[in-house]
């Protein structure tokens, strides 16, 4: 530090861990670099602990007894050992760390051990994938609260799990197809649109640099680059979400997977929705059902909910009553929460479009207490902008601004574009 800035000795480190800035004389030989100080601690430790010690390696964030002691068979006694011995940190009552540094030089040590580092890492990777679908769950919704619970404490885990087997691509018992399918459902609702985008990158890379398995590889790629393109629609980025799945769909069409053409036919239908294109949306929301028309509701519930989305956009209201009946009754089947919500606005969309204001009133506050118990952003606003116009009509100007208001400090907090536009709109309305 008297030659150099701190930014650069932590470069060099991270370049090489070896890296000696600088003799020190009057210095045992384990304080001339970090790696010598590293391997000085590794050798005071006794034979047992080092045969073990290096497979926490795999943890690429915090982890508790249970997970070291599966993954890696250390037990809880030799954790705080470890710890006393200040390899490991605590990152809270009962949770571990590495310090990155530390990671690495026990990374190199499992490494060296290519069979015990497949070991451990496949032990971790199943590890997490128990930890993800751990327990039944009675709907859609609470898959999600599950999933926010397990990202909240060990997302760097499951992020590290589902890369390692990317990037082998190991298909065995469906544990990377899961884990992948549990993120994309995660990822929507998380409000973090960018790290969705990084995150499924990041997987697509790790297959492509992979080998083996190249039929699943494909397909798994394919339906990353879909939901890459999905995160663009939350960013408002609509040409280029647009681009993205016009140039997937004929890639779906030719590994004939139903659910992937499915997903591109719906999307594309949304983004015609959006730009008032009705024509192109009602074609490919209605191709996108035939596709799905043998799987589990849960793939068609969402295209009949755009569908009549799109309907009462343009203002059809015989055809967003049909869809929203489809919508309803397929997401009773798939047990949705969303289910009563859903179809309570839109049958307060219609009511409102038909000039029929007490009825619309009486669904979209029936709408707006189901979407407050389960405190879902999208929905809140939508609820509340509709009803701000019903109560506009009704000469409830003050309070028709104050739910526009609300639904617009909601938008905004949720970086959502397309809802913060639905809000502003709202809200200008309603102040006319």
């Amino acid at each position: 530090a008297r030659y150099l800035h701190c930014r650069e000795i932590a470069a060099q480190i991270a370049k090489q861990l070896d890296w000696e800035y600088g003799r020190c004389p009057d210095q045992p030989s384990r304080h001339q670099s970090v790696y010598a100080a590293l391997v000085h601690s590794w050798r005071l430790l006794d034979e047992t602990e080092r045969a073990t010690a290096h497979r926490l390696a795999v943890f690429a964030g915090p982890f508790d007894a249970v997970g070291a002691e599966m993954v890696a068979g250390i037990s809880p006694a030799q954790l705080a050992s470890l710890r006393d011995q200040s390899l490991l940190g605590q990152a809270r009552p009962g949770w571990f760390d590495l310090h990155p540094l530390i990671r690495r030089f026990l990374a190199e040590k499992l490494a060296a051990d290519p069979q015990e580092e497949e070991e451990t890492r496949s032990r971790h990777a199943r590890y997490i994938y128990n930890l993800v679908i751990h327990g039944k769950k009675k709907s859609m919704e609470s898959h999600f609260y599950h999933l926010k619970a397990v990202m909240a404490e060990q997302q760097e885990q499951v992020l590290a799990a589902a890369l390692w087997l990317a990037r082998y691509r190991d298909f065995s018992d469906r544990v990377l197809v899961t884990l992948v399918e549990r993120l994309i459902f995660y990822f929507p609702h998380s409000n973090r649109f960018e790290t969705w985008k990084v995150v499924f990158d990041q997987l697509v890379q790790a297959l492509a640099a992979g080998s083996g398995e190249a039929g699943q590889a494909e397909w798994l790629t394919a339906v990353l680059r879909s939901r890459i393109a999905e995160a663009d629609i939350f960013l408002h980025a609509y040409e280029r979400a647009q681009e993205q799945f016009a140039e997937l769909l004929p890639w779906a069409e030719r590994l004939e997977n139903g659910a992937l053409i499915s997903f591109c036919r719906h999307k594309l239908g949304l983004l015609a929705a959006r730009q008032a294109d009705f024509a192109p949306a009602f074609r490919h929301l209605a191709a996108a059902i035939p596709p799905v028309e043998d799987y589990s509701p849960q793939y068609r519930f969402p295209v009949y909910r755009t569908w009549t989305e799109a309907a009462l956009a343009a203002q059809d209201t015989v055809q967003a009553r049909q869809t929203a009946e489809l919508a309803y009754r397929e997401a009773l089947a798939a047990k949705s929460e969303e289910a009563e919500s859903v179809y309570a606005w839109a049958l307060g969309e219609i009511a409102r479009l038909e000039g029929d204001f007490l009825q619309a009133r009486a669904e979209l506050e029936r709408a707006t207490a189901l979407a407050r118990q389960k405190d879902y952003a999208p929905e809140l606003v939508r609820c509340d902008c509709s009803l701000a116009l019903v109560l506009a009509k009704l000469g409830e100007r003050d309070t028709s601004v104050s739910l526009a208001a609300r639904a617009l400090d909601t938008a905004v907090k949720r970086r959502d574009q397309q809802l913060i536009t639905l809000a502003t709109e709202s809200l200008a309305t309603v102040k006319k």
